[in-house]
């Protein structure tokens, strides 16, 4: 029954509605306008686009590059600094650990260090042969890291690379960037970002393997892939072996190849565009038999010989000497990385774990990996040989 006195209903209260609305969107608005309570301004950050490790007495000295951008659009905001060498800065800092070694450059800049823009993380060679577990370990715990960034491994010293003044782009790290981007892409150089590596690592049925750069006077070059066991790094593969490694593993295309014509008179290059990869792996007793085939196709992209193309059968002659160049190669890089190097990078151990989970339970891979039969097999399709036949 409705009570004329009742509080709730009261003309007074109903009066007291609009400035309590009022209140509340007055509240919700400064609330929503406060922003990401770490928010920082970019002008108040410095920001690292790549970071080389290298071994110290201290245990790490990190190198980083920090990009100047006073230098780099000029100081009216038109027109650039001259040279890689003014467009960037080095700080170098030294430490037991990871991030000691970074609060060590934090302690040299007027800014907060930001990692959130790195793009490269070069590993000197030393490092790399002593473990990068370490490493990886401090990387997977730091929240602005990204996980699709180019690890490479350096010969020689990583700082080396952040030096070369490259022409073609003002800061180095772009340049380097956009040679893996590029190599990953035609299918020349391994697809192993940050993120790939740490699932590698992760991994007991398969090891890792990175790009592995040099720097040169005026530039950087690949020079093929650096091979782990676990998280230590144990040789290297250089372009050839490495395109055989990398249509093994991830079926891409590789570098081109030149073998012999068939009169021997001169060479012809052979382009893989595409790769197609099959395992068949079988147990008798004890042993365990593997048989990679794969299937290449690809175009003639240059012939020094007088041979005619159009004639019956000269085809079928270049792709057995290809499918023949292939299987020594690869056969050899094989014999590498089995029996001299034992490590597992083509992830054979990852196919039996995948598909024949009996056959993996009855194996203890990493000590039977290094006697296990295993051969490549090969098989080359010319696709296309260009305009001129003869």
């Amino acid at each position: 029954m409705w009570h004329p006195h009742n509080p709730w209903k009261s003309t007074k209260y109903f009066g007291c509605l609009p400035l309590f609305r009022g209140m509340m969107a007055w509240i919700l608005l400064v609330t929503m306008l406060t922003g990401c309570w770490d928010q920082r301004e970019i002008e108040e950050r410095t920001s690292i686009v790549a970071l080389a490790i290298d071994e110290d007495p201290t245990g790490y000295k990190i190198s980083v590059q920090v990009p100047n951008p006073i230098k780099i659009f000029g100081a009216g905001g038109g027109g650039g600094g001259g040279g890689g060498e003014e467009a960037v800065e080095m700080l170098i800092g030294r430490g037991e650990t990871l991030m000691e070694a970074m609060n060590d450059i934090q302690n040299q800049t007027n800014q907060e260090i930001f990692l959130g823009h790195t793009r490269l993380v070069l590993i000197g060679e030393k490092v790399a042969k002593k473990g990068i577990w370490p490493l990886i370990d401090g990387f997977r715990r730091h929240p602005a890291i990204r996980r699709r960034l180019w690890p490479l491994v350096v010969k020689g010293e990583a700082q080396s690379v952040l030096q070369v003044k490259t022409r073609l782009e003002q800061i180095p790290t772009v340049f380097i960037m956009d040679m893996v981007d590029s190599g990953v892409r035609d299918g020349s150089m391994a697809d192993m970002t940050l993120g790939r590596l740490y699932k590698a690592l992760y991994d007991p049925a398969v090891d890792p393997y990175l790009n592995y750069i040099q720097a040169e006077k005026d530039t950087v070059r690949w020079l093929g892939l650096a091979l782990f066991k676990k998280d230590k790094m144990v040789g290297t593969l250089n372009t050839q072996e490495s395109a055989i490694l990398l249509q093994a593993r991830e079926s891409k295309s590789g570098d081109p190849v030149s073998v012999s014509c068939p009169d021997r008179k001169g060479e012809i290059v052979f382009q893989p565009d595409r790769v197609k990869t099959k395992y068949q792996i079988n147990k008798t007793n004890n042993n365990v038999r593997i048989q990679v085939r794969m299937r290449v196709d690809g175009k003639i992209t240059e012939k020094t010989c007088p041979i005619d193309l159009s004639q019956n059968g000269t085809i079928e002659k270049m792709e057995k000497s290809l499918g023949g160049w292939y299987e020594r190669m690869g056969n050899s890089v094989l014999r590498k990385i089995q029996k001299d190097l034992k490590t597992d990078v083509i992830g054979l151990g990852n196919k039996i774990y995948a598909f024949h989970p009996t056959i993996w339970k009855s194996l203890h891979w990493k000590k039977q990996y290094p006697n296990a039969h295993i051969d490549l097999k090969y098989q080359v399709q010319i696709r296309r040989i260009g305009l001129d036949k003869k």
